[in-house]
């Protein structure tokens, strides 16, 4: 998935994901997490709204993001207006791809392939680390 993820210039995007999401920070989720726990963990992490994500919610956020990593610029029709308003955005957008993970059943597979690939990666950690932390107003 990384090597995927990279030949896409997708890289960037998933680190982003990862520390947004706070699966860097999620001590919960374990190789051991069965299916069912990982769903009530969703649900203790974002209600029912999981249980009623689509398809087109998630390919939403990969065109957005596969834009993003061509143009290496942030369009103007998303009206991010500084800082905070990006933030706010990265947020929402990384809470769709988990709330898609849930869906999918592989929640526990996105923090396992964050805290492989990312989360300890002084590349990543440098400039994504502080977004763990980040919630919208």
């Amino acid at each position: 998935m990384f090597q995927a993820q990279k030949n896409l210039k997708l890289t960037s995007a998933d680190a982003m994901y990862c520390f947004v999401a706070g699966h860097c920070n999620n001590t919960e989720v374990t190789e051991a997490t069965t299916q069912t726990e990982a769903s009530a963990i969703c649900d203790k992490l974002y209600g029912q709204r999981w249980t009623k994500i689509g398809w087109n919610d998630f390919m939403g956020v990969l065109a957005r993001a596969l834009e993003l990593s061509t143009t290496h610029h942030v369009p103007k029709e998303w009206n991010v207006t500084g800082w905070n308003s990006l933030v706010k955005l990265a947020h929402h957008e990384a809470e769709i791809s988990a709330m898609t993970a849930c869906a999918m059943g592989n929640f526990q597979c996105d923090l396992a392939y964050c805290k492989m690939n990312y989360c300890n990666s002084p590349k990543f950690r440098s400039r994504f680390g502080n977004l763990s932390w980040s919630y919208p107003d």
